[in-house]
């Protein structure tokens, strides 16, 4: 809450300590093991709490904030579920509690004088003049739902967490000198005569003979198998499957609209732009510079503190800004023109002067409009809950007589057949026999089925169950065979002319290595064997997205020291090529002060993290977080807390 206000602590250590702590409980994550039923906590570290309405401000706060950042096209609960945010949330807050434990468990505690210069400190309390205004901390709360007692723990305990993580390491720990030699060593950049030997231009090789083939076959019988094949049949129940049974109700679909107005009636709104000054001489001042023809916003960054970023305050609809600022600044904005620019206005922090950068038209989307639309998510969700309600009766009746066919004629679903398949889906033409997502879910089943099975319902994803089931039935495993010499003989000769030729490419590479060894021209050499030379000039130790060098190519480069002469298969097997190192340049660090700096800041992160990993471990074994997921679901689930 307190970053909320104030953006981020100060020290880079305390927010890579912050990021490693929510890290860390997002990988070893909260199980259904950990449940504490029977609270209004959602979760407990050692002693201390994590309230449910504290996850439930934090998950709608930011909800909201991600809401507007989408431009509105989802709802809070559809950002909720499709980020995940009540557990990424829940995670950040244990790992805060887990912090708050430990200094309690240490005694630490921040004394009020420490939390009243922080709370005076807090850009959004203060106006423009640098003095801490009260109305304008009781505005924000009130946004951000969070009472006075709750900002001040949450200060008092950010104060305390910052010396408890300060305290576990230094900024300080990388040296410049180690820095200066990382960079010289990643900076390096050489220069390579390079020779290829594409495999698939090589001519010069002898054929295999039907015996060499035969005895290629023999040796390799092995892998010359059918893969095994399976046929089984299935009943697939989807929404689709009982959309047809859904009904429309034009009374729902009203209703459905009326709840949706926001999303389809969108009143008129002002992208603003705003600079507020302490006194009205100030102000008059730039309005009338401004009123001159000279730029709002590089006026209003001019004259006072406030950033292009922050002079651009985004887009409001009246209610909007009369909830935000006041009533009489959304009667007089809303007056206001493309690029008109009011009168200064009084308000809580001092006198503010607004220009309209754009208006953004009110659009209106009647119910006739969207009623297809309206239409097909209510036939959607109700066909969700004739498939649900088909379950449960599927469910009984699997119970009664495990039957596919009879289960498939009292439904009225069809039972489809799969012959001769293989475990990629592959019928014994060769071809795909399955093709959509719902079909591989019933073959990634089937593979793991026993002759003899009852069949049993099975979700199609078992991480959205609105997906729908299946029942599937192994009928046939046919076992693998083995395949004829006359079979494979083809693509035997094709394996083996590919190898004879690679094996040539590397012939050559061994004869142009040892030539250039004696001092001959890399061209000459290249031009006699009939490969291909080029140079590389200027090679870095990590690839960008213009190279074309392959990984172990450029690690042979750089393995090699000047002068040296070596070869390297190619990317993907294609051929050989030989590389001889012409030129290395080391990096300068005097040259690049700035990345060394970077290069501090970096090691420092490292060791910060590998400091924290012990950190971690302890916090993880002291205080062994329980979760009420019972209640956690309810929470965004709209069911009501028992």
């Amino acid at each position: 809450m307190l970053l909320k206000f104030r953006g981020g602590l100060d020290s880079i250590v305390i927010k890579i300590l912050l990021g490693l702590l929510i890290a860390a409980f997002a990988i070893w994550g909260i199980g259904p093991s950990m449940l504490n039923v029977g609270n209004q906590n959602v979760a407990t570290v050692g002693e201390t709490d994590v309230s449910a309405q504290r996850l439930f401000n934090e998950v709608q706060n930011r909800a909201q904030t991600m809401q507007q950042q989408f431009g509105g096209q989802f709802s809070s609960n559809e950002i909720i579920t499709m980020m995940r945010l009540d557990d990424q949330v829940l995670q950040q807050l244990i790992a805060q509690a887990a912090v708050t434990q430990h200094m309690k468990d240490l005694g630490m505690r921040a004394t009020n004088e420490q939390v009243a210069k922080e709370l005076l400190a807090i850009d959004a309390f203060t106006l423009p003049d640098g003095s801490f205004n009260r109305d304008l901390m009781d505005q924000a709360l009130r946004q951000a739902g969070v009472t006075e007692q709750e900002l001040l723990n949450d200060i008092r305990d950010g104060i305390s967490r910052g010396y408890l993580l300060n305290s576990l390491t230094d900024e300080k720990m990388a040296t410049s000198n180690a820095a200066k030699a990382l960079y010289t060593w990643r900076a390096e950049r050489r220069k390579a005569t390079m020779i290829n030997f594409n495999a698939e231009d090589i001519t010069d090789f002898s054929a295999p003979t039907d015996e060499e083939l035969q005895q290629y076959y023999e040796d390799n019988k092995a892998g010359y198998m059918t893969p095994e094949r399976r046929s089984y049949r299935y009943i697939l129940a989807t929404p689709n499957t009982f959309a047809d049974r859904v009904e429309v109700d034009d009374e729902a679909l009203q209703q459905d609209y009326n709840a949706r107005i926001n999303e389809f009636v969108q009143p008129e709104k002002r992208k603003l732009q705003q600079v507020t000054f302490s006194d009205k001489a100030a102000a008059d001042a730039f309005l009338a510079v401004v009123n001159a023809g000279t730029d709002f916003v590089e006026a209003g960054a001019s004259v006072t503190e406030f950033t292009a970023e922050e002079i651009n305050l985004g887009e409001f609809t009246k209610e909007d800004l009369a909830s935000f600022y006041n009533p009489t600044t959304a009667e007089e904005v809303f007056t206001l023109s493309d690029q008109g620019v009011s009168r200064p206005l009084q308000g809580i922090g001092g006198y503010s002067i607004y220009k309209v950068s754009e208006v953004v038209p009110a659009n209106s989307r009647s119910f006739e409009d969207v009623k297809a639309e309206l239409a097909e998510t209510y036939q959607k969700e109700r066909a969700i809950d004739l498939m649900y309600d088909f379950q449960k009766d599927l469910d009984i009746e699997l119970d009664e007589e495990p039957n596919l066919d009879a289960l498939a004629e009292k439904f009225g679903l069809n039972l489809a057949q799969v012959t001769n398949i293989d475990a990629r889906g592959l019928g014994e033409n060769g071809l795909a026999a399955v093709t959509t997502a719902e079909e591989y879910a019933v073959l990634s089943d089937i593979t793991k089925r026993e002759l003899g099975d009852e069949p049993e319902i099975m979700d199609i994803d078992p991480r959205d169950s609105d997906k729908g089931i299946f029942l599937a039935e192994l009928t046939e495993i046919k076992a693998p065979e083995q395949r004829s010499f006359e079979d494979m003989k083809a693509e035997i000769n094709t394996t083996m002319i590919a190898a004879r030729k690679l094996e040539k490419a590397g012939e050559l590479a061994e004869q142009a290595k040892a030539r250039l060894e004696q001092g001959d021209d890399a061209i000459k050499v290249a031009e006699e064997l009939n490969g291909i030379s080029f140079d590389a000039k200027n090679v870095a130790r990590t690839a960008d997205a213009n190279s074309n060098l392959s990984q172990n190519i450029r690690t042979l480069i750089f393995d090699l020291p000047k002068g040296q002469i070596d070869f390297e298969r190619s990317a993907g097997n294609a051929g050989y090529v030989v590389v001889r190192v012409d030129e290395v340049r080391p990096g300068n660090p005097e040259e690049r002060p700035t990345q060394v700096a970077a290069i501090v800041t970096e090691l420092n992160a490292a060791m910060t993290n590998e400091i924290f990993a012990q950190y971690q471990a302890y916090l993880l074994n002291e205080y062994k977080p329980t979760v009420n997921n019972q209640l956690k679901q309810q929470l965004f689930n709209d069911q009501p807390i028992q």
